[in-house]
């Protein structure tokens, strides 16, 4: 029994290893089609490599998360809105997904509030409806819904941080559009030096986020 415990935690941290390395190659090419040939070339890749869907199965959540981060990055509201209301599939699907678009709705508009409480209101439904299994997934998108209203302003307990700081952790499109958020949020806070050094880490990878809220990346 411990053997298979074992292999089992072993082949699990292999998945995870591999999935951080897909998830990085993707913002990778993406992000440089961006930078080397504009949105409209780095649209036409993202389609190809994580197209839209309408039904999002289980296997499809990191990839349409990473999507949905990605429009973010783009600047595009229009399509993030227009995914999230064509998105069907499983409660824990929708929520995960739409969770990271109305995220980016909120950072990316010239009002974040609307946005930022529909995403409130996810957290509140996958709370009152997914089951005890669903845990994590209630967690992580009450620490979007949290993130989302400190981009309005709303200062961010200590404890939700250090989830906000896990979801980053595993990389991708998603963890750009988190430091980003959680550089507006800090900064509203007061806490300067935190927020720059978000920016810093965003600028590192992409130039999307300098035109102010609104615009879509040139």
């Amino acid at each position: 029994m411990l053997e298979g415990a074992i292999i089992g935690a072993v082949v699990g941290v292999i998945v995870s290893v591999v999935m951080l390395l897909k998830r990085g190659s993707i913002r990778k090419k993406v992000l440089g089609t961006l930078q080397a040939q504009g949105p409209a070339a780095a649209r036409s890749l993202l389609d190809r490599r994580i197209p839209p869907t309408r039904k999002i199965a289980l296997r499809q959540i990191l990839d349409q998360r990473e999507r949905m981060a990605a429009l973010t990055i783009f600047g595009d509201v229009a399509a993030l809105e227009e995914e999230v209301a064509a998105h069907g599939g499983s409660l824990t699907a929708v929520v995960q997904v739409n969770g990271v678009a109305l995220l980016g709705a909120a950072l990316r508009s010239a009002d974040a509030r609307p946005a930022a409480e529909r995403l409130v209101g996810l957290a509140e439904q996958i709370e009152r409806e997914g089951g005890i299994t669903m845990g994590l997934v209630k967690k992580k998108t009450r620490a979007l819904a949290t993130l989302a209203m400190g981009v309005t302003g709303v200062p961010i307990p200590t404890e939700t941080r250090l989830t906000l700081d896990g979801l980053a952790g595993e990389g991708g499109m998603v963890q750009i559009l988190i430091w980003q958020a959680l550089a507006r949020a800090v900064d509203a806070m007061g806490q300067r030096e935190q927020a720059a050094s978000l920016r810093r880490k965003v600028e590192e990878l992409t130039s999307a986020f300098a035109q102010p809220p609104g615009h879509a990346a040139a």
